[in-house]
């Protein structure tokens, strides 16, 4: 992908910016499988119209209103907001969410088990871990 003229870095910003950080927070929380890098820029632009859809209300009302020609510095705290701080927090408590294992504990109540979202058992245990520990590891020629 080729950022050439304002157009591109407009739709870059718009709709995969919001995705990354979502998603990078989120990795904060939960470590996670690592995807093509095809599916995981699916992923940031599916995340950002998500994030479009939850202020979609705000969007319309700016826009509708006429709000930004008269308030053009609060139209833009407003996108700062849309853009890039509303992926932070809903990061935040998606990564809480997926943390708590809150969704498998709802969908297990009606009998639809999930796959669990931590890639390796190793990163399963060692992500529990909370002071540091050795390692003592023997090799088949017991050495």
């Amino acid at each position: 992908m080729n950022i050439d003229n304002f157009t591109s870095l407009f739709f870059i910003v718009a709709f995969v910016i919001p995705g990354f950080i979502f998603n990078f927070v989120h990795r904060v929380f939960i470590p996670v499988r690592y995807e093509e890098k095809e599916i995981t820029l699916l992923n940031f632009i599916t995340i950002s119209c998500v994030n479009y859809g939850i202020w979609s209300w705000l969007i319309f009302w700016i826009y509708q209103s006429h709000y930004y020609e008269q308030h053009p510095l609060r139209t833009g705290f407003a996108w700062l907001l849309i853009v890039f701080l509303s992926p932070l927090f809903l990061g935040v408590i998606w990564g809480i969410v997926r943390n708590n294992r809150v969704i498998e504990k709802l969908f297990s109540k009606v009998g639809i088990s999930m796959i669990h979202p931590v890639p390796t058992s190793w990163d399963y245990k060692f992500a529990k871990i909370d002071s540091p520990l050795w390692v003592l590891i023997t090799l088949k020629d017991k050495t």
